[in-house]
């Protein structure tokens, strides 16, 4: 498994979670705001990042070392190819606001993809939390969403066709929930304050339990 550490890939067999409280991934995390924003805030938990772009990882990789930050960690990994030694590891995953291959495939679930989300959870965790939150615009990302064939996206489509790929591996729907841009405010992802400024759109949160 490969770990960005500042500027620098490092090999590591493991990544030990004993000493925290809680472990949350964030699942195609970009550049890393959310991890580390979040790991300053809560020293107790350990945040870790996935995203196959190791320049978008170095961002705030490097301020997590400045920082002395050790609950902040930053792997290389996307939905295709997961890390092992990441499974069975977490109480929370979060996907925020994916694009390309990772939105396409929450937006159109295979039972195979969906199952590697669930064995990123601890297998005996009492509170587990699968937050993700997305959404799309055809008229304002025409040629992405023709490349990546996306259908059209509304709280039937989610009911019908996303919420019954999750129920059948063992997760329970706990919210779903339709927002605005203005709801973005408090997440912590450059992507995520970036669209507060843009063009009105609208986004789902949808929110699992096993």
């Amino acid at each position: 498994m490969k770990e960005i550490r500042g500027n620098k890939i490092i090999e590591i067999s493991e990544i030990d979670i004993s000493c925290y409280k809680k472990a949350i991934l964030d699942l195609g995390t970009g550049d890393g705001r959310f991890v580390f924003e979040n790991a300053k805030k809560n020293p107790d938990t350990l945040y870790v990042g996935v995203d196959p772009s190791q320049k978008q990882l170095e961002i705030y990789s490097k301020k997590a070392v400045k920082n002395r930050k050790n609950n902040a960690r930053f792997i290389l990994g996307s939905i295709e190819m997961l890390p092992d030694e990441l499974n069975g590891k977490f109480d929370e995953v979060f996907i925020t606001l994916p694009w390309g291959t990772l939105l396409k495939t929450l937006v159109n679930p295979t039972q195979e993809n969906v199952e590697k989300i669930k064995y990123l959870f601890k297998p005996n965790s009492a509170d587990t939390l699968l937050q993700i939150i997305f959404g799309y615009a055809p008229d304002l990302e025409p040629s992405e969403t023709i490349r990546l064939n996306m259908p059209g996206i509304n709280e039937f489509y989610i009911k019908e066709n996303i919420i019954p790929s999750f129920f059948k591996v063992g997760f329970e729907c706990l919210e779903v929930h339709k927002m605005d841009k203005n709801d973005l405010t408090n997440i912590e992802t450059t992507w995520g304050k970036r669209l507060r400024f843009g063009e009105d759109r609208t986004f789902y949160r949808l929110r699992f339990s096993l």
